[in-house]
């Protein structure tokens, strides 16, 4: 056994478990609510209030105005330090959060967009600020700009201000443009500039990378185990702080144990506030087992040594998926969000039997065509049980009838 594994299976029944049960602490946020306009004084409404990052737009991150061009939500985490206003027939606008403290209620006025913006093929500039989490700015950093993947299009380097210019950029009608920002000492970001966006200088954060370095264990007996699968993400946070939304997906398999180092290198500009680290570990005969650390917005720790992921066999998940008149679904499958929303196929006869089911995915879901999704929760489950379950599904068109 090498020097790295002996201290820690000696002061394993310390301090692991603290690790290991660790919750993320909630995350405060504010409330916004306000009114929107256009230059006449006339109310929008479909009015797409966003409070995540546009590069990696999710579902549930954003408000829509209502006739009178109403918006509110409460305790709202901006996980760019600003609120963004979206509509298709008028230009990009955000406003800084802190524009939201102590009012009641924020009168927001959208320009309508310029032809010059919009028209396919047309080309303009992006001026860019770099900064670090501090709002430092960063210079020496290397922006990219790629028309295809792994083809440069374009190459510029910020000044002593953190400051670039990407110049002549071939805009395409309601989509992004991708950017990537490298620095020896910051993780590698990538970003999405918007053709609607008029703001003069966009602003882009980057980050320190973050390593976990750790061991693999058996739960019972405690022994290192040898031949692991690891796969490493970083989630959001919500509100409550729980996990919200997932990104940057690193998967590393038959990695000799039992010792492992998982280093983030790269940044995702949509969980630059409130983020969680998570690595997950499996071996053959045992199911996903997980460690979580938690960044709540302040300095994020460049590194976290001694992490303990303990491998139990799980539970098993069995049953057979039908429609109302009890015929056989076989092209459904089960997504899980802890589970990184793999796909677990059923046969064709709709039946499923998943062994080695990790026993904290209590949440999960069925999805086939043509059906509305089936939402499953599970009470607490046990190593080595087995939960039978019957699924019945409906299909669309019966919902709308």
């Amino acid at each position: 056994m090498n020097k790295f594994i002996l201290p820690i299976l000696i002061t394993l029944p310390l301090w692991s478990c603290a690790i290991l049960k660790h919750k993320p602490a909630p995350v405060t946020g504010i409330t916004i609510a306000g009114y929107v306009y256009d230059e006449k004084g006339k109310p929008i409404s479909d009015c797409r209030v966003v409070f995540i990052s546009r590069s990696w737009p999710l579902s549930d991150a954003a408000i829509i105005t209502d006739v009178m061009g109403r918006f509110y939500g409460e305790n709202i985490i901006s996980t760019q330090g600003w609120i963004g206003f979206e509509h298709p027939q008028y230009a990009w606008f955000t406003m800084d959060k802190t524009e939201f403290t102590g009012k009641k209620y924020v009168k927001v006025i959208l320009h309508s967009m310029p032809e010059s913006l919009v028209v396919e093929g047309k080309k303009r500039d992006f001026a860019l600020l770099v900064q670090d989490e501090q709002g430092k700015p960063v210079s020496d950093a290397t922006i990219l700009y790629e028309t295809q993947p792994h083809t440069l299009t374009q190459k510029t380097i910020t000044d002593s201000q953190g400051r670039a210019n990407l110049k002549d950029i071939v805009l395409k009608k309601d989509k992004s443009v991708s950017i990537r920002i490298k620095h020896p000492q910051y993780a590698e970001c990538e970003r999405g500039l918007w053709p609607q966006s008029l703001q003069a200088e966009i602003p882009v954060t980057i980050v320190k990378p973050f390593m976990i370095r750790g061991l693999v264990l058996d739960e019972k007996t405690g022994k290192p185990i040898s031949r692991i699968d690891i796969r490493s993400v970083i989630r959001g946070l919500n509100s409550k702080g729980k996990a919200a939304g997932c990104s940057g997906d690193i998967r590393i398999s038959n990695m000799k144990g039992p010792d492992f180092k998982v280093e983030f290198n790269r940044n995702f500009p949509n969980y630059e506030e409130h983020r969680l680290y998570e690595v997950c570990a499996r071996a053959p005969d045992y199911a996903w087992g997980r460690t979580q650390i938690v960044y709540d917005g302040k300095e994020c720790p460049t590194q976290k040594n001694d992490v303990i992921i303990n491998l139990n066999h799980g539970c098993t998940l069995k049953g057979k998926i039908t429609d109302k008149q009890g015929r056989p679904i076989s092209n459904a499958v089960c997504l899980c969000f802890d589970l990184l929303n793999d796909e677990y196929k059923v046969d064709k006869n709709g039946s499923f039997s998943f062994k080695h089911w990790p026993l904290y995915a209590n949440k999960f879901f069925f999805r086939a065509l043509g059906f509305k999704d089936k939402q499953i929760e599970l009470g607490e489950m046990k190593e080595g049980e087995t939960s039978q379950m019957n699924i019945q599904m409906e299909r669309f068109d019966e919902t709308a009838k």
